[in-house]
């Protein structure tokens, strides 16, 4: 055959060859689909949504520090009212998880981890559909130091017998003073070394007692639970300015005054007019105000509820941002008569 002959045809060949690579051809954008669409049908979960903090949860979320890890915005506090334990705990505790609350606000002085544990375990979910957070009270680990710590968080593990893990833990106070706080601190990083806790924080700490257990290990809290809502002192918000500069998330406790401002003698007290405006004005409630104030400032809530349409409202809170002025006329209203509203000294420095 003619050389020349032979040359056309290899050229038609590798010309053929090209054109069903080119129509054959994905983009980047193609692949990366097909394998985000593959991985969704192997494993269950989104690769948009590989980080959300728990299985099967679409609810809003609040980011904790820098990370990609994330938590339920708005949780379930259970510390206070006829609520905190025995039956009433385990059933108010189950209506919640079956409403689509998945965040559990827990700790050693409510002393309530037994009912959580089988409201969950009756609820049908998962371990890891359900975000459990529980705080060490330190006169429990008074002077038991790093290793006591480890045993109380394995104590309360086996207290709430749903898994071999807490999502959270907390220090709940500062009252032992700087040194057994630090080897507390010192307790908690190991268990998370260990897997027995994801995330560790403090409660009720300012500015430099975080600072303190920072210099001490080496490790800074990842969150700090306080009380906070639009009455809190200047002080308290500039604290949680500080927080989300330095990547500690905030957890805000009593954002709707506290189990004091709803008990049966302050039924008839009014929240202040011009929260009531606010309601009216995007339709919601004066609750659900006070959550989302909160909530847009990247700061989650964990309020407590013992009647099912208090928890839903709780729960389902519209997404609606107040302007500044609004905002700024919130906090001139000042608190409602019997508003709890605690003195914490962020400046102190220690006890």
């Amino acid at each position: 055959m003619d050389p020349r002959r032979i040359q056309c045809l290899i050229v038609l060949a590798l010309s053929f060859v090209f054109v069903l690579l080119l129509a054959f051809q994905k983009s980047e954008a193609e692949v990366f689909s097909e394998t985000a669409n593959n991985f969704v049908s192997k494993f269950g979960v989104s690769t948009t949504n590989a980080h959300k903090p728990l299985s099967g949860y679409h609810g809003e979320t609040i980011s904790i520090g820098q990370s990609m890890n994330v938590m339920p915005a708005i949780g379930y506090g259970t510390g206070g009212g006829r609520t905190a334990s025995g039956e009433d705990m385990y059933q108010s505790t189950l209506v919640y998880l079956k409403l689509g609350g998945r965040l559990i606000d827990t700790a050693m002085a409510y002393r309530n981890h037994r009912e959580i544990g089988k409201s969950i375990r009756d609820s049908g979910l998962e371990r890891k559909e359900v975000w459990i957070t529980s705080k060490i009270s330190v006169k429990k680990v008074k002077g038991k130091g790093f290793q006591g710590t480890i045993d109380v968080i394995k104590n309360i593990l086996d207290e709430l017998d749903v898994g071999s893990y807490l999502d959270l833990c907390l220090i709940h106070s500062q009252k032992l003073g700087k040194e057994e706080t630090i080897q507390i601190w010192r307790g908690l990083i190991k268990a998370q070394k260990l897997s027995l806790v994801r995330f560790i924080g403090v409660s009720n700490f300012n500015r430099h007692e975080i600072l303190d257990l920072q210099r001490a290990t080496g490790v800074l809290p990842e969150l700090n639970q306080i009380q906070y809502h639009p009455w809190a002192s200047p002080e308290m918000k500039e604290l949680v300015h500080w927080q989300t500069q330095n990547d500690i998330t905030t957890i805000a406790y009593n954002s709707l005054g506290g189990r004091r401002f709803h008990t049966a003698k302050n039924k008839l007290l009014k929240w202040p007019l011009t929260l009531t405006n606010l309601a009216e004005r995007y339709s919601v409630t004066e609750a659900q105000v006070l959550l989302r104030w909160a909530v847009n400032q990247k700061v989650a809530v964990i309020p407590g509820a013992s009647s099912e349409e208090h928890m839903r409202e709780n729960i389902i809170v519209p997404n609606f941002q107040l302007t500044d002025e609004e905002a700024d006329n919130l906090v001139k209203a000042g608190a409602p008569k019997g508003w709890l509203v605690k003195n914490q000294e962020t400046n102190r420095s220690w006890i």
